[in-house]
């Protein structure tokens, strides 16, 4: 197969590769998790830069006085932190699997995730400085396990994803894109984390080989990110490559430092999409970043 062929081909030696009972109601400040009451579903507000940012923050019911992981989820260009929701389900998750989940809102549907998108790219908005003002008010009210803490997100909130696990890597330790590209041109950890990539082969608006999307941006290919991060793990030796189901592809680098692990899911014939099959984005992310090893 010619893209399993081009990634067994990418050189790596040496270096760089989310239903529940729910009360909802508003907040203008996150609580911590219940504790052996009902989940919570609050609005937060918190001022970044001297503008106000909001997000959608889910608390399941936890035992008294525990800390749980959290997981970041980073909605589309044009969508908001309900529409994300609602789309992948990751609440549900969360209460079965015990984790905190917050759904921050982007100013005009949208991230500044470097050379896209929208009026948060076009005005310089610092959304670097929000999720991480988020990520540590969240862990100044002993809410959540600092040392476990997760980003996933979809298209621009995808590329925002691994912004991210360039620019705050010394809060997050795993990331996972669907449909995602990097459009920073310098990526410099503080440290190595995890990276998963879900992507489509005929992704028009992320191009999997990389070129101009349907705005005119360019993108590197979604192999050479991939690559990137291997490298930027230190991982040695030549990247896993194995066919499951019809259409999905899994190509995996271990020997990282850090016990970090770098993923790449490939949908054969998959669009710019959350993708359904074999098995949705919010199983395999969440599956992904609970299976990692932490040192």
């Amino acid at each position: 197969m010619k893209h399993a062929q081009e990634l067994r081909e990418v050189s790596v030696a040496g270096a760089l590769l989310l239903v529940a009972t729910v009360a909802a109601c508003t907040s203008s400040g996150a609580s911590q998790p219940a504790g052996g009451g009902s989940s919570v579903t609050s609005r937060v507000s918190l001022t970044v830069d001297g503008t106000q940012r909001a997000y959608r923050l889910f608390q399941p019911s936890l035992p008294a006085g525990s800390r749980a992981p959290l997981l970041i989820v980073l909605h589309g260009y044009g969508d908001t932190a309900e529409s994300m929701e609602t789309s992948n389900q990751f609440d549900a998750l969360a209460t079965t699997d015990h984790f905190v989940v917050v759904y921050p809102e982007g100013l005009g549907g949208s991230w500044n995730a470097g050379s896209c998108c929208g009026s948060s790219q076009a005005n310089g908005v610092d959304d670097v400085a929000f999720i991480k003002q988020v990520i540590d008010s969240m862990g100044s009210k002993g809410a959540i396990d600092v040392n476990r803490v997760f980003v996933t997100g979809f298209s621009n909130g995808a590329a925002m994803t691994h912004r991210l696990g360039c620019e705050l890597a010394d809060r997050i330790v795993a990331i996972a894109s669907v449909a995602g590209a990097l459009a920073i041109n310098s990526c410099n950890p503080d440290r190595p984390i995890s990276v998963l990539e879900v992507h489509g082969t005929a992704d028009t608006a992320a191009p999997y080989d990389g070129g101009t999307d349907l705005a005119g941006r360019q993108f590197p290919a979604i192999t050479a990110v991939m690559s990137q991060w291997a490298r930027l793990n230190g991982c040695t030796g030549d990247p896993t490559i194995s066919q499951s189901g019809r259409i999905t592809k899994t190509t995996l680098w271990t020997s990282c430092k850090a016990s970090t692990t770098v993923r790449l899911d490939t949908v054969l014939g998959g669009s710019h999409d959350w993708f359904t099959e074999p098995r949705d984005p919010a199983h395999t992310v969440w599956a992904f970043f609970s299976g990692l090893k932490y040192q």
